[in-house]
């Protein structure tokens, strides 16, 4: 007599939320657009899209793990055991990629330890003990960028999709409904 095993499905967080549908993320992507500002959050949604990379590892690209004429991008740092995994860009990752390098050549030279998504550096303004404002002013590319997150809230909120789709980090959201559009393929 053969035992079966069941097998019973974790119980949800309520936080994980749902996949974008093909309409959000057409509405997303026309919206990034807009904005000189965006083009970051809009490069990484392509790179996203495109090679299925977690958040965390396009944070972690630095320029030596991008090699545009041998077309190759690896990536060195991940949550999961898929670290150390090369990716063959398609023309459209390697078009995202030249226009990333392109903005950092804009700074100066790139030395290959620096980071795709540097950090961006920012000068608040206060009153009283209040910040009121702040200003993009520059770029550190010996940091990546922290967190995409107030972006990805702000855009949501301008290409008119729902306050649901704001709680969780937009690159997570942008990679689960690629892999789920992968999965239903033919």
């Amino acid at each position: 007599m053969t035992r079966r095993r069941v097998i019973r499905p974790l119980k949800g967080h309520g936080t994980s939320g749902r996949a974008l549908t093909g309409d959000e993320k057409q509405r997303l992507l026309k919206t990034v657009v807009l904005l000189p500002e965006w083009e970051t959050a809009f490069l990484a949604a392509i790179l996203c899209l495109n090679t299925t990379s977690r958040g965390c590892e396009l944070k972690g690209l630095q320029w030596s793990d991008v090699d545009l004429f041998e077309h190759t991008v690896t990536i060195r740092k991940s949550k999961t055991a898929a670290r150390g995994r090369v990716i063959l860009p398609t023309d459209v990752i390697c078009s995202a990629l030249a226009r990333l390098r392109t903005r950092a050549e804009s700074f100066g030279p790139v030395d290959p330890a620096r980071y795709v998504f540097a950090a961006y550096e920012t000068r608040m303004t206060f009153s009283d003990m209040n910040v009121v404002g702040s200003k993009m002013v520059g770029f550190d590319p010996t940091k990546h960028v922290n967190s995409w997150r107030s972006a990805w809230q702000t855009l949501t909120k301008k290409a008119g999709l729902p306050a649901s789709c704001s709680t969780i980090c937009g690159i997570a959201r942008l990679l689960h409904w690629q892999k789920v559009e992968l999965q239903t393929q033919p």
